[in-house]
Parts: structure tokens; C-alpha cells; sequence
């Protein structure tokens, strides 16, 4: 798996290298040593070292007797480390969204709350009950809630210590009804109460969830 998070962080000489595989699509050996100005050698142990990081592929083609020809592509974690816009292209999406009426403002961002609760539910498909209260907070923490939990009795305390959707919620409140509705099910039993929510002013949204033994 890729280490980088940047193409600034590689090495100079396996920066050209990636720069050249973005522009070919895919490349040999022999094409990348040629325009980095390496040799056969050194490019195979860049090549190698870029492989070992998940950065880039390769697929061996035959033509006739003799070794094959590795042909290098990017993968999928090679081709993130380029500049993406997504920020920017966020911040340019909200502000389209925040100039329309209000109506189309809280349809928009409950479908956004609506598709972070897709993402929780898919990972419980199939769960058995004795152990979905455990996969539910693991599932939650994969999407950025930092749950806590304490108990209390038969009934769990669970805290988020970050709110994914919050930067939405104050003035959109179909944001926190969606996502209620996605604690609910999520945690799949009867009797769950909402005991803080950070809307109001509570320091963490804060749920209270019955476990059934």
C-alpha cells in the first residue's frame, strides 16, 4: 500500500518516472529509461521499488522468444498522489447548493446524510444480533464518528466524538433526522434515545442504546 500522500515526497528520480507513466498511460522499461535519461538497470530497481510501494503495476507482454516486456502502469493509489481538486471542487459545490432555495438546500444535504447512512448499513448486512452492537460502533468509527461507549447497566452510552456531517447539520435539520435514522438502524434495537446532540449546544451528540443479552 502507497505511503505518499504527495508526488513531492518521492524520490526526485521516481517522480520523473510516475510523471512519465501519467503521460504514456502505460510505459516499458525501456521507454521510461530513455526519457528519465537512466539505465535499463536503475530503472528496474526504481520500477521495483515503486511496485513494492503499490504506486505501480505491471503487466508482461510476449513478443516471441526471450524474456517478456513489463509494461507499468499507475494504479489506482499512484494516481491520487497528482493534484486533485476534490476540496475545491466541494467548496465550489456548496456554495451552488447554499445560493439555492431552502427547500432544494435540505432535499441536497439530507441525501447527503442519506448516503453516509448507506455506507454504515452496507458494512452490518448480514450481521448476526448477538454481535451487532459491536460491528455497528466499528462500523461508525470507519466513518469518522470516534465513538465512545460506556456502560451503563444494560443500556450503552455511545458518544460521537466527531460529527462527519457538522459543517451541514446547524442550518439544514433534515442532516440530524437522517442521521438518526441511521443510528436507529444501524444499532437495530427498541427503546434508543437521543440524550445530547451538539445542534442544541451539548458538547457531543450522545445516544442511548438498550443491549439486548
Amino acid at each position: 500500500m502507497a505511503r505518499h500522500c504527495s508526488l513531492d515526497l518521492l524520490d526526485p528520480t521516481r517522480r520523473v518516472l510516475m510523471t512519465i507513466l501519467k503521460r504514456h498511460g502505460q510505459a516499458s522499461t525501456e521507454t521510461l529509461a530513455t526519457e528519465a535519461f537512466l539505465s535499463i538497470g536503475a530503472t528496474r530497481q526504481h520500477m521495483q521499488a515503486l511496485v513494492d510501494q503499490g504506486l505501480v503495476s505491471f503487466d508482461l507482454e510476449r513478443r516471441g522468444p526471450g524474456r517478456p516486456r513489463h509494461l507499468f502502469s499507475l494504479t489506482a493509489s499512484g494516481q491520487t498522489l497528482f493534484p486533485q481538486f476534490y476540496e475545491e471542487m466541494a467548496d465550489s459545490l456548496l456554495a451552488a447548493v447554499e445560493a439555492e432555495d431552502r427547500d432544494v438546500r435540505d432535499r441536497v444535504f439530507t441525501r447527503v446524510a442519506q448516503a453516509q447512512m448507506r455506507r454504515t448499513l452496507a458494512r452490518l448486512e448480514g450481521v448476526e444480533p448477538s454481535t451487532r452492537f459491536k460491528a455497528a460502533i466499528s462500523a461508525l468509527e470507519d466513518n469518522g464518528y470516534f465513538p465512545s461507549v460506556t456502560m451503563e447497566g444494560t443500556v450503552a452510552r455511545v458518544s460521537f466524538l466527531h460529527c462527519p456531517l457538522m459543517g451541514v447539520a446547524p442550518q439544514h435539520p433534515g442532516v440530524c433526522e437522517a442521521e438518526e435514522r441511521c443510528m436507529r438502524a444501524a444499532f437495530a434495537v427498541e427503546g434508543i434515545e437521543r440524550a445530547a446532540h451538539r445542534v442544541l449546544g451539548d458538547p457531543v451528540c450522545t445516544y442511548l442504546v438498550p443491549i439486548n443479552n
